[in-house]
């Protein structure tokens, strides 16, 4: 959580490589900010 802090993140979420925990989720959400994003810079 102090890295997100640090590096001024939107959000942090554990996940996990092994058991594909919240893996989708983070995918999911990244896609919507990078969305987010580019439709802010057109406008």
């Amino acid at each position: 959580m102090e890295v997100a802090k640090s590096k001024n993140a939107d959000g942090f979420i554990e996940c996990s490589s092994r058991t594909g925990e919240n893996i989708q989720k983070i995918f999911d959400l990244l896609t919507k900010l990078i969305l987010k994003r580019s439709n802010d810079q057109l406008v």
